[in-house]
């Protein structure tokens, strides 16, 4: 399956200059990297269970090629490649000259068509942080990943789960993830595990941390068969409700859902409503504006009006929400804003 050799190189710190075969490869650095590339699940798709067949002799219909020479080009200082290295599942059907003669299967072939060959630009251009996709479970190429890309030593056999690693630079750090697998082998629930691992995380992040695994964790995405809403990453936004996200991040990156993302956090960000800045401003019913504040949620707010209806204007990252209220006879003349355990419902 895998006939070919392969050799494992530990680096020492302060290496200045890397080659094989007489050419330079790119040289790990500490800085902080300025320029990044994040891309993932760029195979070519050939698949019975799906009936896709893409057109994998064709550069402009399986552009991964023009892509990667395009990385090059903008000569970033990293490279964060999110998983889904191989497509080429099934064999192509005998009639089909788009994808005619390709390989398929966790095979030395396939991965030389899907990633290793159209990828060499990608491997010249930076230092790669490689993750592990759910094309690359032990059922499907786990065998190729842990002999061609796993960041550690080889294990003697596939296996479904690994720990997660870190990057370390300057003035960040890169956590990553291996949430190829969200299930064992019982079709048990792994969000347990998650749970553990970012407590670790949380442990061991001390600068500003980006996360970085092949699903979202906040997931929402069409069925490729049925285009049907799905929400593919339950488990692990259970994890993060469990035991929540390390304190030092301030960045998830994933990827799993072709095409398209969408994510609402409806007024707020997750994680940082205490440090949000509110501008509040207050109407008389006449429309006469009466009082304006802006202030970060945490201290509150407080201010003395006549009597009379009024409407409260909450600003937030370009999300304005109106309130209405009275003061004065049975009602209070003092209004207290305390925003800080504020819902998503927005009710005051």
């Amino acid at each position: 399956m895998h006939p070919n050799f392969m050799c494992v190189i530990p680096l020492n710190e302060g290496v200045e200059s890397i080659s094989t075969g007489g050419e330079s490869l790119p040289v790990p650095v500490i800085k902080q990297p300025g320029r990044i590339v994040i891309m993932g699940d760029t195979g070519c798709r050939l698949s019975d269970s799906h009936g896709l067949y893409q057109e994998c002799n064709n550069d402009s219909l399986w552009p991964f090629a023009q892509v990667a020479r395009s990385v090059k080009a903008a000569n970033p200082d990293l490279i964060i490649y999110l998983g889904d290295y191989i497509y080429r599942e099934s064999p192509c059907p005998y009639d089909d000259k788009g994808c005619a003669g390709s390989p398929y299967g966790d095979n030395q072939e396939t991965w030389e068509a899907d990633w290793l060959i159209p990828a060499k630009p990608v491997h010249a251009a930076a230092p790669l942080v490689l993750i592990r996709g759910n094309h690359e479970t032990c059922s499907r190429a786990g065998d190729g990943w842990f002999r061609y890309l796993d960041a550690r030593v080889q294990p003697d056999a596939c296996e479904d789960s690994t720990d997660p690693w870190m990057v370390e630079f300057n003035s960040m750090q890169i956590a990553v993830m291996d949430v190829a697998n969200l299930e064992d082998e019982n079709d048990n629930s792994l969000a347990g595990l998650f749970a553990g691992q970012l407590t670790w995380l949380d442990d061991q992040l001390d600068k500003p941390s980006w996360i970085s695994a092949h699903r979202t964790f906040w997931g929402y995405g069409a069925d490729d068969d049925t285009g049907k809403l799905t929400t593919p990453t339950e488990i692990l936004q259970a994890a993060v409700a469990e035991v929540g996200l390390p304190e030092e991040t301030n960045l998830l990156i994933g990827a799993h859902i072709h095409l398209a993302e969408v994510l609402d956090f409806g007024k707020f960000r997750p994680g940082k409503a205490d440090n949000a800045i509110r501008f509040i401003e207050i109407y008389a019913s006449s429309g006469r504006g009466v009082a304006e504040k802006e202030f970060v949620c945490s201290k509150g707010w407080s201010t003395i009006l006549d009597d009379g209806a009024y409407t409260m204007e909450v600003k937030l990252n370009g999300v304005t929400r109106s309130y209405k209220f009275k003061t004065g006879a049975q009602e209070a003349d003092i209004l207290h804003l305390d925003l800080k355990e504020l819902s998503q419902e927005e009710s005051l």
